[in-house]
């Protein structure tokens, strides 16, 4: 399974979509409650604004494999593309819980990003870097309490 799932996604950074698709698509005939394969079909519906079939997808995949962060991760983006921001939240909150070190590295980001500089991206720790911007979450900045140890400003309402 995961030699046919490694060939489609190399299928698809070679441009060869068509041959990509046929492959995904038999393996999702195969092994159809797969969570790498819905989480793999999830990301294509979303690279083609397909939103809300990968939102269906992504939610599988979760219920599948509720351990696996970037599933969650990947959910978050799906609910953030279909302005569902409270259960974006929850999704990414899910995604830190499972993972306790990005929820460390996701903290000092956060706490070392100012609202100007470095909008909300202490979320990156828990996606992957290959995830297109337009479907990364879109988390506001929260109030934060005390000075960062890099100084940098924690002023929420410059939001």
């Amino acid at each position: 399974m995961s030699r046919v799932l490694q060939a489609s996604k190399a299928e698809a950074a070679a441009g060869r979509m068509s041959e990509s698709d046929r492959l995904l698509a038999g393996l999702a005939r195969q092994v159809p409650g797969h969570p790498a394969v819905l989480n793999e079909l999830g990301v294509r519906m979303m690279n083609r604004g397909a939103a809300e079939q990968a939102h269906a997808l992504f939610v599988r995949a979760t219920a599948a494999d509720p351990r696996h962060p970037a599933l969650w991760a990947n959910l978050a983006s799906s609910l953030k593309a279909l302005g569902r921001r409270a259960e974006e939240l929850d999704a990414i909150e899910k995604a830190l819980e499972l993972e306790p070190r990005h929820r460390r590295t996701a903290s000092r980001r956060r706490r070392s990003a100012t609202c100007s500089a470095t909008p909300n991206r202490w979320w990156t720790a828990i996606l992957p870097r290959s995830m297109p911007r337009s479907r990364r979450p879109s988390l506001k900045c929260a109030p934060l309490t005390g000075t960062p140890r890099n100084g940098a400003s924690s002023d929420a309402s410059k939001c």
